[in-house]
């Protein structure tokens, strides 16, 4: 999704002929009030998650996509797509495709976006707003304890665990936080055995951010920290997972989860 609304924030509706978005879902909603003129100039190839077929027929100059747009949706390599003309990009922090992810690899993908659609006043601008807010936050925390912080996904009786090779963990990290799982998934048990000072829960849509508050009030998670001092913070999927515009959103939320006092501050400020 970060994908297709980045090239709409930089002014690209016109260059798009398909996504794999869902038009009716409420993401493509909120992009609507967002973007409005934007999102008129898309023309839309109206198929959820196309096949190579439909996006052959399509003949586009260039595919973005991540690695599993490649391997899981179109199910043809970008060496394919190239043999037949048609550049490809894959987005390096999606599906692990590097062993650790950073804030830094968002900010090389704008620049790239930038470059390539000639809008580098634009994302220039951006990644200056991500690099002053890092900066800016680092010398405010300096000689403060690092806190321990998980970052899961709930998936069934199970979590999926997001450690320091994702870009999330970068985040936490540049922020002065560590995270002490390195399990890719992890039990109910194992998240109350590390027991972190800080959770942040990932959710997709409303309704599952609804269910995460819900979830941490149950007895079984009563002993641990986060939950005693209240610092459980639901983050929606993409302010952590390629980004890309949405890593400045991202950065802050982590910031505010870490650091509550400083969100009173700039309150105080305001």
């Amino acid at each position: 999704m970060n994908t297709f609304e980045t090239l709409i924030c930089l002014g690209q509706g016109d260059t798009v002929i398909g996504t794999s978005i869902n038009t009716g879902g409420t993401a493509w909603k909120r992009m609507e009030k967002m973007y409005p003129e934007e999102i008129k100039k898309v023309k839309i190839i109206n198929r959820y998650h196309p096949d190579a077929e439909t996006v052959v027929a399509a003949n586009p100059d260039l595919i973005i996509g991540w690695k599993s747009t490649f391997t899981s949706v179109l199910k043809k390599s970008t060496a394919w797509w190239n043999e037949r003309g048609i550049r490809t990009y894959v987005v390096s922090t999606s599906n692990h495709l590097h062993a650790k992810g950073s804030i830094e690899d968002e900010c090389c993908y704008l620049d790239d976006m930038g470059q390539i659609f000639d809008v580098c006043e634009k994302t220039d601008k951006m990644i200056k707003e991500i690099h002053d807010e890092l900066s800016r936050t680092q010398e405010l925390i300096k000689g403060r304890a690092s806190q321990a912080v998980m970052v899961v996904e709930p998936a069934g009786k199970v979590f999926y665990n997001y450690d320091n090779g994702w870009v999330v963990g970068d985040m936490v990290e540049q922020l002065g936080g560590y995270m002490p799982a390195g399990e890719r998934r992890i039990g109910y048990e194992d998240l109350i055995s590390y027991n972190p000072d800080v959770l942040f829960v990932v959710y997709f849509n409303e309704e599952q951010r609804l269910q995460i508050i819900e979830m941490f009030r149950r007895a079984e998670f009563s002993s641990l920290k986060s939950v005693k001092n209240q610092r459980v913070y639901p983050i929606p999927f993409d302010h952590m997972y390629t980004p890309a515009i949405k890593t400045i959103d991202g950065l802050r939320m982590i910031r505010d989860g870490l650091y509550p006092d400083l969100v009173k501050k700039e309150g105080e400020k305001e």
